[in-house]
Parts: C-alpha cells; sequence; structure tokens
C-alpha cells in the first residue's frame, strides 16, 4: 500500500486487482462496486433495487450518505450483470440470504484494506487521470465546506 495525497493510503491499481482475485466472488462484487462509484461502504450496503437504473453502457446507483444527502453513483453495467448473477432480486442490490442488507463489519472483516482505502484509491486515480480536483469532489461527494 502507499500513501496517496495528502498523506491517505491507497492501492495501486495492481494491488486493487491481486485483492479483487484474493476475494470471494460475493466479496469481490461489493469491493468492485465501492471502488469504480468511490461511495462510502454504507452507501454501496444499503443500495436498494429500486435505486438501480441502467442507463447505456453504466447503471445509475442512487446513493444516499451523510446527512441523508442523495448522489449518484456510476457503475459499468458488466459489473451489474455480474451482481445479479449472484445476489438474487431482493430489497437491497447487496443482500444476505436472509434478506437483509450486509453491515460494515462484515466488509470490514472480509476485504483485507480498509473499504475507505477504495474510496481514497479512486479519488487518487480520478484526480490523477482528470487533474480536476473540484470534479473527484464533487462526485465523490466531498463537501466544500471548510472543517469546525
Amino acid at each position: 500500500m502507499k500513501k496517496g495525497p495528502p498523506d491517505v493510503a491507497v492501492v495501486s491499481p495492481d494491488e486493487r486487482l491481486a485483492l479483487f482475485a484474493a476475494l470471494p466472488l460475493r466479496v469481490r462484487l461489493m469491493a468492485e462496486t465501492l471502488y469504480v462509484t468511490g461511495a462510502r461502504v454504507s452507501e454501496v450496503l444499503t443500495i436498494r433495487q429500486d435505486q438501480v437504473k441502467p442507463n447505456g453502457t453504466t447503471v445509475e446507483l442512487r446513493l444516499y450518505g451523510k446527512g441523508g444527502n442523495e448522489r449518484v453513483g456510476r457503475t459499468p453495467k458488466e459489473l451489474y450483470h455480474r451482481i445479479l448473477e449472484v445476489y438474487p432480486e431482493g430489497t437491497y442490490l447487496f443482500q444476505s440470504r436472509a434478506g437483509q442488507h450486509f453491515h460494515r463489519e462484515y466488509i470490514s472483516r472480509e476485504i483485507a484494506v480498509s473499504a475507505h482505502v477504495l474510496r481514497h484509491s479512486r479519488a487518487t486515480d480520478l484526480l490523477a487521470s482528470t487533474k480536476r480536483i473540484k470534479t473527484v469532489s464533487r462526485l465523490l461527494a466531498h463537501s466544500d465546506r471548510p472543517p469546525r
């Protein structure tokens, strides 16, 4: 793991691919969704099926973040189809066999890195490719308010 700006832990693309390959499929799909959306773990784990909307080559995911703020995350349609092959249709996109959404403790236990590291990694990768910090900040639903 390397440090990304400013002093944030991130995984390189090679480390990320190795991490995903080592995960059980059910967990890998959650980890991939965390990465491609740059979403917080709580946002991904509580996506309901009625918050999913195919749109061309992507699928829009309505995410609810801190303070109940809503935003749209996008994932490739191919990833969404892989999710549907593993997770039966139900209330939640990622749903336990008991019909409940998973909890952050489950992901923390199953993924070898913090789920937030995937968010930081996505932000670092987007910033490197776009060079637009405000765009990346908006995509990740970062507040532009100064810290207290």
